[in-house]
């Protein structure tokens, strides 16, 4: 249903205005939000009313085809795509598991069991080799800031 000058006074519902903002990508089954998007690439949807929130797609679509979102867990695309606002292809994880799923080169290396210049991690959150390094740096640096004020 379309607004027109003739029924501005009718409410549509959140999945009608919601729906009107999709379209469906054929190939990889992603439904692909069209409305307006925030600089990350998530599809953002007014709650409607005079002071109604703004509300994010993917949310409004989890909740409307699956049910409610627990407190202290968040939506996961599988997809790996933003904009993807399809039910589906949205997890309920918690934080943790969320960030660790991410693509940002420092999960993808803590994945792999390696850090970014490819040192060994060992089962340690951060990189003996590359820390050693920077202490090594940082206190030359100091030091050289330190004879350079003292003359």
């Amino acid at each position: 249903m379309t607004r027109t000058a003739w029924n501005l006074g009718q409410r549509r519902s959140l999945e009608e205005r919601f729906l009107d903002k999709v379209k469906a990508e054929p190939n990889s089954g992603c439904w692909i939000w069209m409305g307006s998007r925030l600089r990350t690439g998530y599809g953002l949807l007014g709650a409607g009313g005079k002071y109604g929130k703004t509300l994010r797609a993917h949310r409004v679509a989890y909740v409307i085809y699956r049910g409610s979102i627990p407190a202290g867990l968040e939506l996961d695309h599988l997809c790996r795509v933003r904009a993807c606002v399809n039910p589906w292809h949205l997890e309920l994880v918690t934080r943790k598991e969320n960030l660790n799923r991410g693509m940002h080169p420092l999960h993808v290396a803590h994945r792999i069991g390696t850090c970014l210049r490819g040192h060994e991690l060992n089962g340690r959150r951060r990189c003996l080799i590359c820390h050693n390094e920077w202490q090594r740096e940082h206190r030359r640096r100091n030091k050289w800031q330190a004879t350079k004020t003292t003359h």
